[in-house]
């Protein structure tokens, strides 16, 4: 804990470690339910009937909120573990650092799960990981100056 140290928070936060925990652990659930609308307003546009959305939507978010959490646990901590040991601190960093860890989360995944990628998957997952850590770093509370001490 010593090399991380708590110079990314104001003085002054209260359990700064929690909130970051916190937010690692609130982003894959904001992020799913985000991806659940989004997949129901497409299948309300693509699919017949009432049933056939709701399904689609559902089967929709399981799938985001399970890669998501993966995500979080994996390619999202280490990407703010890397950060926070670099001490970069900035919303751009944060974005940079979860579109690097989406695109890696999709390529492994791809290649683990043996599913062939189209270019869509790694810019989505890119993206939604991007999304991911500036959440995780508003959650948290990081500030972009070092505490002063």
């Amino acid at each position: 804990m010593a090399k991380l140290g708590l110079d990314w928070w104001p003085m002054d936060a209260r359990r700064p470690v929690l909130r970051l925990v916190a937010g690692l652990a609130i982003a894959p659930v904001a992020i799913g339910a985000l991806s659940a609308a989004i997949a129901w307003l497409v299948a309300g546009m693509a699919l017949p009937d009432r049933a056939a959305v709701n399904q689609a939507a559902a089967t929709a978010a399981l799938a985001a909120l399970s890669a998501f959490v993966v995500f979080s646990l994996t390619f999202g901590l280490l990407a703010v573990l890397g950060l926070w040991l670099a001490r970069r601190r900035t919303a751009l960093a944060f974005a940079l650092a979860g579109l690097v860890a989406g695109v890696l989360f999709a390529l492994v995944s791809g290649l683990i799960l043996g599913v062939p990628l189209s270019l869509a998957q790694p810019l989505i997952l890119g993206g939604m990981g991007a999304a991911s850590l500036l959440l995780v770093r508003w959650i948290s509370g990081v500030r972009e100056r070092p505490a002063d001490g």
